[in-house]
């Protein structure tokens, strides 16, 4: 089973299993294109640093609340390989969980599923693709039993509100 690894950069003290158990759900349940077992790495750090990544690659220059940096393939033999990392933005997540009236576990797995969708391939540039994530972020959240209605409720607060 996959490979997860946790580094905690921040002041909060979170337990990480369910973290680690959703990129394994999601893995599980939509890895059809990917090795189920791949590593993939959760970073949990400040909305500086998340600012400064994503003005880096992405040419945005504010905080977000998760990064998905997927692996490139490195071709080294039967060596478990990286699908990529995921970034979290610890101060913006808890802000966004209060303003949403979620508890911070529930958004930084639906955070988590969010991001390991990227790094397998599921996008949200269009509307086929929007709804392939959607469908496939809401069923790994029934599964880990986190509501799915939290996603939309944050895709409200992000289309309505910018915080810097």
């Amino acid at each position: 089973m996959s490979g997860v690894c946790v580094r905690n950069e921040c002041d909060h003290d979170l337990d990480t299993a369910p973290l680690i158990e959703a990129v394994r759900t999601a893995l599980r349940m939509h890895g059809d294109n990917k090795p189920p077992d791949g590593r993939v790495s959760i970073v949990l750090t400040s909305d500086e640093r998340v600012r400064n990544l994503n003005r880096r690659y992405r040419g945005i220059d504010r905080v977000t609340d998760v990064l998905s940096f997927p692996a490139l393939p490195h071709g080294i033999g039967e060596e478990e390989p990286d699908l990529g990392d995921l970034v979290l933005a610890i101060p913006w997540a808890s802000r966004q969980a209060d303003r949403a009236g979620h508890r911070m576990m529930d958004d930084l797995t639906l955070l988590v599923v969010h991001g390991t969708l990227h790094l397998l391939g599921f996008t949200h540039n269009d509307d086929r693709g929007s709804d392939a994530m959607r469908a496939a972020q809401s069923a790994v959240l029934q599964q880990l039993g986190v509501p799915p209605e939290n996603a939309r409720r944050l895709e409200q607060l992000s289309e309505t509100e910018v915080w810097t």
